[in-house]
C-alpha cells in the first residue's frame, strides 16, 4: 500500500489521488472508508513535511463533508487533535482547511459537535472570527460558529458563547460588506438567542441574557440597521431576530404588515457542509 511508504514524493501523490476520489459521491468516500485508509491519512495529517500533510488534510476534509458516518469516521481516527496543531500553521492554505474540516465536523451531529467542543479548537476558532486572519480563514471560522449554534444543543451553544467572545466576534462580522457572511453571523445569533431563550424558560425567568449580551457586544444597534439592508435575506433574518427576541418592531412595516411577511417564519436549524474549490 502507497501510504504506508516512507517516500515524501510517493505519499504526496498517493494523498492527492485519494482527495480527488474523495471530493465527490459518498460512495467513492465509503470505498475509501472501506479500505482501512483514514486512521493512516490521520496520522500522516501530522507529517513534517507540507508535501504530504496538504493532500492528507485535504483528503481529510472532504471525507468530512460526507455522511454522519464518513464525518465520524474522521473524528474517531482521532484527527481533532492534529487539527489542533495545525490551526497555527504559518501556511493561510492550511489554516483555512483545518478550519473548513472543522466546520463540516459542526455540521453534524451532536456527538461529533461534542469531540469538536472537548479537543479545545473553539478557542482559535473564535479568535479567528474575531478578526486579524486572513479573510478566507475567518469566513470558515464563521461557519464553523454559525454550524454549531444552528445543530447544537443548547448546553453546546451555552458552552460556546459563555466561554469565548463568541458573541463580540460575530458582531464584527456584520460590520462586513460581504452578504453570505453576513446571513451566516446572523443565523448564527439567532442560534444562540433560541438557546437563551430556553434556558429563559428553563429558569422561568424573565430575561433572555443573550439579548442583554447582543445589545452590550454592539450588535443590536448593527441588527436594527440591517433591517435597511439591500438583502432580502438579511432584512428578513435580521428581522426575525429583533421580532422574535429583542421586542424591537420591523420598522419597515409600520402601517402595512404584509410587507415581506412570507419570509418571516419560524427559524431553522440547518447545518452547512460546505466542499472545497481548489
Amino acid at each position: 500500500m502507497v501510504l504506508g511508504l516512507d517516500d515524501v514524493e510517493a505519499l504526496a501523490d498517493a494523498l492527492w489521488a485519494v482527495s480527488y476520489i474523495c471530493d465527490g459521491p459518498t460512495e467513492r468516500i465509503d470505498a475509501i472508508l472501506q479500505s482501512g485508509m483514514v486512521p493512516r491519512m490521520v496520522h500522516l495529517l501530522g507529517h513534517d513535511s507540507t508535501q504530504v500533510h496538504t493532500p492528507a488534510l485535504r483528503a481529510i476534509g472532504n471525507i468530512a463533508t460526507g455522511s454522519p458516518h464518513q464525518t465520524g469516521a474522521v473524528v474517531d481516527a482521532g484527527a481533532l487533535p492534529t487539527l489542533l496543531k495545525l490551526i497555527t500553521s504559518p501556511r493561510k492554505t492550511v489554516r483555512k482547511e483545518v478550519v473548513w474540516t472543522v466546520s463540516n465536523i459542526c455540521a453534524d451531529q451532536q456527538t461529533q459537535i461534542q469531540k469538536v467542543i472537548e479537543s479545545g479548537i473553539l478557542g482559535p476558532i473564535v479568535e479567528i472570527l474575531s478578526g486579524g486572519a486572513d479573510y478566507d480563514v475567518r469566513k470558515e471560522a464563521a461557519w464553523t460558529v454559525c454550524n454549531l449554534c444552528s445543530g447544537g444543543s443548547p448546553e453546546q451553544v451555552k458552552y460556546l458563547v459563555d466561554k469565548y467572545p463568541t458573541m463580540a466576534a460575530l458582531s464584527s462580522i456584520l460590520d462586513i460588506k460581504d452578504t453570505k457572511m453576513v446571513q451566516v453571523a446572523l443565523e448564527a445569533f439567532e442560534g444562540i438567542l433560541r438557546t437563551g431563550a430556553y434556558e429563559q424558560d428553563k429558569r422561568d425567568s424573565s430575561t433572555n441574557h443573550y439579548v442583554e449580551a447582543l445589545e452590550e457586544c454592539g450588535a443590536l444597534t448593527k441588527i436594527e440597521e440591517l433591517q435597511q439592508d439591500e438583502s432580502e435575506d438579511v432584512y428578513i433574518r435580521a428581522v426575525r431576530i429583533l421580532e422574535n427576541y429583542c421586542d424591537v418592531e420591523d420598522e419597515n412595516q409600520a402601517g402595512d404588515g404584509n410587507v415581506h411577511a412570507d419570509g418571516l417564519g419560524a427559524a431553522t436549524t440547518t447545518s452547512h457542509a460546505r466542499f472545497a474549490f481548489a
